[in-house]
């Protein structure tokens, strides 16, 4: 996650009531050490401050490691069983589409964990080079491009960040 990206996160979530958005799932969120030291921003802006809220935040990645409260495969059915059990209300999913081959079964599986009412964030990179993890597809949409994905939903607010 970008700077911009943890500032557009900070200002937008600061936009809805605790229980609009409690519990949070953060999809691919990586590790405590990654969130807090190697981007502190992502702590700082984001994490922090819905901690002193009170959020409830539920971190999933593919990975078990420290400060991943799910490892899950969004793509194992058995693993989105895991994920709908939290019963989110709200998700947050950064740059992570450029690393899927299937991003409208990933924007499927995504919104299946939400209720009709229920708030997703989602940040892309726009122009960024290349970094594998373990793949990127070079997957670079507008926000048009993005918004087609979820088509049906109730798109507020699309826009290109600056860093």
């Amino acid at each position: 996650m970008m700077l911009c990206d943890a500032k557009w996160l900070a200002l937008n979530l600061s936009e809805f009531k605790n229980e609009e958005i409690s519990p949070l799932l953060n999809i691919g969120s990586s590790t405590k050490k990654f969130r807090e030291i190697e981007q502190p921003h992502i702590y700082e802006n984001v994490f922090k401050p819905l901690e002193k809220r009170g959020i409830k935040v539920i971190h999933a990645d593919l990975k078990e490691a420290d400060g991943v409260d799910i490892s899950a495969d969004i793509f194992d059915d058995a693993a989105m069983e895991k994920l709908k059990a939290c019963k989110a209300k709200s998700i947050i999913c950064t740059h992570m589409f450029e690393h899927i081959r299937d991003k409208e079964d990933l924007a499927t599986r995504l919104m299946s964990l939400l209720p009709s009412d229920g708030l997703f964030f989602i940040t892309v990179p726009n122009s960024y080079h290349q970094h594998d993890d373990p793949i990127d597809t070079m997957y670079r949409p507008t926000p048009d491009e993005l918004a087609i994905l979820f088509s049906g939903q109730n798109v507020m607010i699309k826009e290109v960040l600056v860093d």
